[in-house]
């Protein structure tokens, strides 16, 4: 199997065929790579470079994902350290080399292919129906063109139809397949006990803490902070300025009474009965039957009974025949002009229509109601003085891009010339804020060369619709070692954890040596007071995640015990050091074999062939590197 790899793995198609399986591409970050140049590159990748804000935004997008992994649990510190940004920017090398492959390739998705995927997205829905307006809507909130967005998908695509060629391409055999069935299903009896962590209480020198502060300062430095004037121009602001004479109000009224009128609402029920044949004959029988339930009705039988035990509308019929509210359009034409013939509580003579007769009965009808000028007021002064900001938002949004730009060392000519306050924002991060600061494009901006280097306004930001914010710099800190005695007690819990685990592995290997030359007996070890033996579940598949399934790991890779002697051995794990003693082994029989499942086994197959088309992947994904001219500029992370 592993031959069949390595053969893959240089073959030209394994080029062709790598897709997004070591790394996806963030949803709302990919076009960065791909658009623009910027000011400032951290890194090169065979002559395409990552720019500064790509980076940026990918680190932020790390540090999200990582914080609801852990429940917000990791310090602010770690984010800033070396290891992880550098982590960042290995992870947009390599997804950068895949995209090239792709490139190359000219792998895409045709306009159908693509049309289907990005109607699978129901963020893009509303009531059930893909919203076009919406999908833009939702687009230009998030920085995105239309056609940038769908070029993304197009790429994300064929990453996936990638991904699937490659998982396709290796099959595993029957033989394979019982041999890895025979082995997940194969039973191992061990016990094992913790030689905990938290028993060890070692001390820790000042020496040591003042070692880990000074080689380590990275993990101890205070993040950068900035504090920023900004200016707003918003339609929202400018809406309460917006005077009104008291006869506009009645004016607007009258020339747009249509929009506030409330359209008629019919409601309808009927019986419905359908020929029993395609013939002439049985439709004539159809027509008779529906002319004796409308004498039955007239005689003054109830409608909705007669409905319930005759109707060929199985939908309707158990509601009395009730269709609800019936709306221009939705109804078959006959039934439809039948309708809106009606007057309330009349009933129809048989209405042939493609399903058959038809009895109507018109249950409600509420014409056409335009309410009066006082209910309305409140709502027409706030749509004309919505209107009317509007226009002069986008008659001084103008006049404000202008000003940012032509005095890009203050924001006072924008204030004075449109009468605007300059607000100053609390401290914030790269990462978090408060207030304005929540926004991300405004932290962006405010972390910006422009802005932090050259003391110059940032560019104009547009935050939703019809607001537009420009800011510059207050005053900023830059990031700073904290001082040893505020860290002191971090410092002294971090190495008094480390150096606990260290002692609980090198009691548990002693241990274990002990048990493996026979000076120290299990049993012996199980009755005492100091270790809690605990039976390992029997096979993998029932191991909890975490400490059971690390052991149980360890041993279904140990060689079988010979003529019953135990195998014993060991795990270092998080909480300390599990040792353990491995009894027995219970192989899956041909018959127990037979019995399982073709769903399972179809699973397995998946599964092993997707770990096959990672491996294949990560192999070539390594190749790429060796032969690609790759700079990391390390000074702009």
């Amino acid at each position: 199997m592993l031959s069949t790899i390595r053969s893959k793995a240089t073959s030209l198609i394994s080029y062709i065929l790598i897709g997004a399986i070591c790394l996806s591409f963030a949803l709302w970050g990919i076009n960065s790579y791909f658009e623009g140049a910027s000011q400032v590159d951290v890194a090169s990748v065979n002559g395409d470079e990552i720019s500064y804000d790509a980076y940026q935004n990918q680190l932020r997008n790390r540090q999200q994902q990582m914080r609801q992994m852990f429940q917000n649990n990791l310090p602010d510190d770690y984010f800033q350290t070396a290891g992880f940004k550098r982590q960042t920017i290995d992870q947009m090398v390599d997804e950068l080399l895949l995209s090239q492959i792709i490139e190359d390739r000219r792998y895409t998705l045709d306009d159908k292919a693509l049309a289907e995927r990005i109607r699978a997205n129901q963020a893009f829905y509303t009531d059930g129906e893909f919203d076009q307006e919406r999908y833009r809507r939702l687009l230009a909130s998030n920085n995105w063109t239309v056609q940038t967005f769908e070029n993304s998908q197009r790429r994300q695509g064929a990453y996936t139809q990638i991904e699937q060629a490659l998982n396709n391409s290796f099959e595993v055999d029957e033989q394979e397949l019982n041999d890895i069935l025979k082995l997940q299903k194969q039973k191992r009896f061990a016990q094992y006990f913790l030689v905990e962590t938290s028993t060890f209480e070692p001390d820790i020198s000042e020496q040591e803490i003042q070692t880990q502060y000074e080689d380590f300062s990275d993990l101890y430095k205070t993040q950068e902070q900035i504090k920023i004037d900004y200016i707003e121009l918003s339609a929202e602001s400018l809406r309460d300025d917006q005077p009104l004479e008291e006869d506009e109000l009645s004016v607007y009224f009258e020339e747009n009474k249509s929009s506030f009128s409330k359209p008629e609402v019919r409601k309808a029920s009927h019986i419905l009965i359908k020929p029993a044949a395609d013939d002439s004959d049985a439709e004539q029988q159809a027509l008779e039957k529906a002319r004796d339930l409308l004498d039955k009705i007239n005689a003054g039988e109830d409608f909705a009974e007669l409905a319930r035990q005759h109707s060929d509308d199985k939908g309707s019929a158990n509601n009395g025949g009730d269709l609800g509210v019936i709306t221009p359009g939705v109804m078959v034409k006959p039934f439809e002009d039948a309708v809106f013939a009606l007057g309330e509580n009349e009933i129809s003579e048989p209405v042939k229509s493609d399903f058959g007769y038809h009895i109507i009965k018109l249950t409600e009808l509420t014409p056409e109601q335009v309410p009066p000028l006082e209910e309305l007021k409140a709502e027409i002064e706030e749509k004309i003085k919505s209107d009317r900001a509007i226009e002069l938002f986008v008659e001084q949004a103008e006049t404000f891009r202008n000003l940012v730009f032509e005095s890009p060392e203050s924001l006072q000519p924008v204030a004075d010339e449109l009468g605007l306050d300059i607000k100053q924002s609390d401290w914030f991060t790269r990462d978090r804020g408060v207030d304005i600061a929540t926004e991300v494009r405004v932290r962006d901006m405010a972390f910006s060369n422009v802005v932090l280097e050259d003391d110059l306004n940032g560019d104009v930001i547009e935050l939703g619709e019809n607001k537009l914010v420009a800011l510059r710099k207050n005053d900023y800190t830059a990031a700073e070692v904290k001082p040893l005695d505020e860290v002191k007690g971090q410092i002294q819990a971090l190495l008094r954890g480390r150096k606990a685990k260290e002692m609980a592995d090198e009691k548990g290997e002693e241990l274990v040596a002990q048990l493996i030359d026979g000076s120290l007996k299990w049993d012996d070890l199980a009755q005492s007071e100091d270790y809690s033996t605990v039976d390992l579940p029997e096979t993998r598949e029932t191991a909890q995640a975490g400490n059971e399934a690390a052991i149980s790991k360890v041993v279904f890779e140990q060689p079988r015990p010979q003529s019953d002697k135990p195998v014993f051995g060991g795990v270092s794990l998080g909480s300390g050091y599990a040792v353990y003693q491995f009894t027995k082994v219970e192989d899956l029989d041909d018959s127990a074999l037979a019995s399982i499942t073709e769903q399972d086994r179809a699973s397995l197959i998946a599964n092993m062939e997707r770990r096959l088309g990672n491996e294949t992947a990560s192999s070539i994904l390594a190749s790429l590197r060796e032969d690609a001219s790759i700079k990391v500029f390390e000074e702009n992370l």
